[in-house]
């Protein structure tokens, strides 16, 4: 049975190993663990698990268990969503009783002002209306600040799925491009594009080849390149959009080349 391991990067940091990059939080299934690997787990940066015993059975649940667990994030997400406009409907209301805490108001200081006409007993019950209509007034002002904290507790409920949301993206997009690879027999320049495999094995096919790298944004910043030269002659010329060549030098036949990109330009690791 082949060997067969889960390498997980416990920090908030990527890890650079074997002229390629695990990003944070993030697991990737290896079949045999290098040098640079090992002393990465020493440091406590990586978590090493040894997989070759599980049986198929146990695999298909081991990703079962994973995409359970995407749908659960995603779940989380559209329920803070959804609390999010449940407290907007709490301030709605709230405004409303607000509304009517005030109309109260203006008919108990009528109310005093008619009683105010009467002599006597009259007065009294202008008084009276005038405490009750300064009672209202107090009681709209409650309502109004309930309803402004109803208003801020929405909104935070709404950024907070936002923020929900965008790590689930983000998540989704890193676990995407940790396990692309792509094969290549070339037959002309490979153009590499943002979406291309991280680790692309290219074999030049007789001839020496040019590889293009994509000119990225600064959002893309960390997006890494690892390039191999898998043919058995010829070289591969690892070019940028200005058509400089990475490292000044060609990758020769079994060498690779990484790159990644710091939001400005390509660095060779």
């Amino acid at each position: 049975m082949s060997a067969y391991f889960s390498v997980h990067n416990v920090t908030r940091k990527p890890v650079f190993v074997d002229g390629g990059v695990i990003p944070p939080q993030t697991e990737l299934k290896l079949t045999e663990i290098s040098i640079s690997v090992a002393l990465a787990a020493e440091q406590g940066w990586l978590v090493i698990t040894d997989l070759s015993a599980l049986s198929a059975e146990q695999a298909i649940e081991a990703r079962d268990i994973a995409v359970a667990q995407a749908g659960v994030a995603t779940s989380a997400a559209g329920t803070a969503t959804t609390q999010a406009g449940v407290s907007t409907a709490g301030a709605n209301t709230a405004t409303t009783q607000a509304g009517i805490a005030t109309t109260a108001a203006n008919t108990a200081s009528n109310a005093a002002g008619a009683a105010s006409s009467s002599a006597g007993t009259a007065t009294t019950q202008a008084g009276i209306a005038t405490t009750g209509a300064n009672t209202a007034t107090t009681q709209a002002g409650i309502a109004t600040t309930a309803a402004n904290t109803a208003t801020t507790q929405a909104g935070i409920a709404t950024t907070q799925a936002g923020i929900a949301t965008t790590q689930a993206n983000q998540a989704a997009a890193s676990a995407n491009l940790l396990g692309s690879a792509q094969t290549v027999l070339a037959t002309d320049t490979v153009a590499l594009l943002s979406s291309s495999a991280v680790y692309q094995f290219i074999n030049p096919n007789g001839a020496n080849r040019t590889v293009s790298l994509p000119d990225l944004t600064v959002a893309d910043d960390g997006r890494p390149f690892c390039i191999k030269n898998t043919g058995t002659a010829n070289t591969l010329e690892v070019r940028n959009a200005a058509n400089v060549l990475m490292s000044g030098l060609a990758v020769t036949s079994g060498f690779s080349l990484t790159v990644v990109w710091t939001g400005t330009a390509w660095e060779v690791i």
